[in-house]
């Protein structure tokens, strides 16, 4: 896939947010702590991850969204304490999904982690203000708040173009917007993963009738992008957890846990734009 494929490698590749990334950088070889607040897709992760690796710090990185309770937090927090042989960064991604969990102690404990912790922090979160004050205050107490904004479409446009270059794919630039991950995925129609019209079957056969056998990775971001289309309320949040565990284990047989979905459109709209783009729209 492109977005994998392209993810920077180094700090000089990432797109925009450069003294924001300067701060993040100085944090975390001086071992203080981070709290990076931006919406998705401007690269909060990704930014992160090159930064470690270029200063040295394997990187243990764990999702908030997913279920984690005041236990496993707990296990976390001695793990933070705990003295190493080398240097480690703890990511916690998304930690405003924390406010979905049932267990509230997670807050507490996530706190004494930034509290305590021998080893540099970065929390990221899409919205700030969706954690409670009380844990809002408490975290920026101990950490940093860098605000990641969107790119300017111009930084957008070249790294679209050295895509191109490479590629030889011709992107929409119409398509281009401030989400850098978003951009490169609608702008080459999903790349060149998806040239082929044979994955509409896939990916609609799958919809309307729960069919995995012939899913791979390779689809999972057309199911992303079209989950809101075909499932809604507990249905939608079921659909991409499930999509999650999908993407770390590789196992699409997961997804037969859903039932076919209800969706008001014949086919998931990328697809649908592939069709039209090649003149072939039923």
């Amino acid at each position: 896939m492109l977005t994998e494929r392209f993810r920077p490698k180094t700090a000089a590749e990432l797109v925009g947010n450069q003294e924001e990334i300067a701060k993040l950088r100085d944090n975390i070889k001086n071992g203080k702590h981070s709290f990076v607040v931006g919406p998705p897709g401007v690269g909060k992760t990704t930014a992160v991850h090159v930064l470690g690796r270029e200063l040295g710090f394997g990187v243990v990185e764990y999702n908030m969204s997913d279920t984690r309770n005041k236990d496993f937090l707990s296990k976390v927090l001695r793990m933070s304490q705990a003295e190493t042989f080398v240097s480690i960064l703890f990511l916690f991604e998304e930690v405003d999904g924390l406010q979905n969990q049932e267990d509230a102690g997670g807050w507490s404990v996530l706190v004494q982690i930034v509290k305590n912790s021998r080893h540099p922090v970065v929390l990221t979160a899409n919205d700030f203000y969706k954690i409670g004050s009380e844990y809002r205050d408490a975290l920026k107490h101990f950490c940093e708040v860098l605000k990641f904004s969107s790119p300017g479409l111009g930084d957008v446009m070249k790294r679209i173009a050295q895509i191109e270059k490479v590629t030889g794919l011709k992107a929409d630039i119409t398509k281009i917007s401030g989400d850098v991950r978003k951009s490169i995925v609608i702008a080459f129609y999903g790349g060149e993963s998806y040239e082929s019209l044979d994955d509409f079957d896939v990916v609609k056969e799958f919809f309307t009738q729960v069919k995995t056998g012939n899913l791979s990775k390779d689809h999972l971001v057309w199911l992303m992008d079209n989950g809101t289309e075909f499932y809604k309320g507990r249905n939608l949040y079921r659909f991409y957890r499930l999509l999650a565990v999908a993407s770390r284990s590789g196992r699409m047989n997961v997804l037969e846990c859903m039932e076919r979905g209800y969706g008001d459109v014949k086919a998931p709209r990328y697809l649908r734009r592939m069709k039209v783009f090649r003149g072939k729209e039923e």
